[in-house]
């Protein structure tokens, strides 16, 4: 996919550090929950992206496209990584 947007949520609120670490990719706090939107992302791009999530320790919750028509979001691959423990990033 290079139209649209990956939408990826984790687990817990980002703090200043994951927000600095991820200064490409729009951030926003969903309730307890936060979603990451990076626009015109080709798969290795996401790839990328999901690899430095898994480094900050950041527990991924759901993946998604939003394609740039608007019409519904498809999900990505890996939809729900589930079961690992929840984690409270608000930063340090």
């Amino acid at each position: 996919m290079t139209d649209g947007t990956y939408v990826i949520t984790v687990r817990g609120v980002a703090g200043p550090w994951v927000r600095a670490a991820l200064d490409d990719v729009a951030v926003s706090a969903a309730g307890d929950t936060t979603v990451l939107r990076r626009a015109g992302t080709g798969q290795a791009a996401l790839h990328g992206l999901l690899r430095r999530i898994q480094d900050l320790g950041l527990d991924v919750h759901l993946e998604s496209a939003e394609p740039a028509s608007g019409t519904r979001s498809q999900p990505a691959a890996g939809q729900d990584t589930g079961a690992r423990h929840g984690r409270d990033i608000r930063g340090k």
